[in-house]
């Protein structure tokens, strides 16, 4: 069982990268408010990292929103949209508590595993305790070193969210010959099911239904993926 422990805190600031002056924060932010079921403190919620979180998820909008503006000069808002919420989601932040062995070093109640949602709030929680100790300039150093060399995964997600890029790049020159054609409509305009039909030439490969035209069209693309990978097979 992973129990409460008192670390090596300078280790941990070497793993951040940054050296606090107050260390109280450091410990708050590294802090669940569980840990103060086997140890009374008498004003818990100045002591553990939610409201840390809360400034800390603000400073990280701002820090991630900037980067991707400077990384993607030519790309237009939407796609700038799309990024920012891969990268703010909860994986991609678990796996920077990872990389910063988080876990080794936050205090909780003895528990068997740490939730990925109590990793995510105390990356969050370590933004928002750097940014009070030192300012922006150290807090925005070290989110950019914790992130690392976003561009190739950011495409890498986009395009894996993109069934009909998925589709057209497996095909090749054959995807020259994909349609979707709407099959039927149902309901009301603003509360309508649409069916889509995907046809390669004149064969019908899969019909998928959505909410709007796109979403079917998305739906039929990905049964068309496994279509073609079972055919492979």
């Amino acid at each position: 069982m992973l129990i409460s422990k008192e670390a090596n805190l300078s280790d941990f600031e070497s793993l951040l990268g940054y050296k606090f002056k107050n260390l109280t924060l450091l410990q708050s932010a590294l802090t669940h408010p569980s840990f103060f079921r086997e140890v009374p403190c008498p004003f818990p919620f100045q002591f553990h990292f939610q409201r840390l979180e809360f400034l800390g998820d603000s400073i990280f909008n701002v820090i991630l929103s900037r980067q991707l503006f400077h990384l993607f000069p030519k790309s237009r808002e939407g796609f700038l949209s799309k990024a920012h919420s891969i990268l703010a989601r909860g994986t991609f932040l678990v796996r920077m508590a990872k990389k910063l062995s988080v876990v080794q070093y936050l205090r909780t109640e003895p528990v068997k595993k740490v939730p990925d949602s109590v990793l995510e709030d105390t990356v969050e929680a370590l933004m928002g305790s750097i940014f009070l100790d030192g300012g922006f300039n150290p807090v925005n150093a070290c989110v950019l070193a914790w992130l690392g060399n976003i561009k190739p995964y950011v495409y890498r997600q986009i395009k894996s969210n993109n069934p009909k890029g998925q589709l057209q790049e497996k095909l090749g020159n054959q995807s020259k010959q994909l349609t979707y054609k709407l099959l039927q409509t149902q309901g009301p305009p603003h509360q309508g099911l649409f069916k889509i039909g995907l046809y390669l030439g004149e064969k019908l490969i899969a019909e998928a239904e959505g909410k709007s035209k796109k979403a079917a069209e998305e739906q039929a693309a990905l049964l068309g993926l496994k279509h073609f990978e079972c055919t492979e097979e």
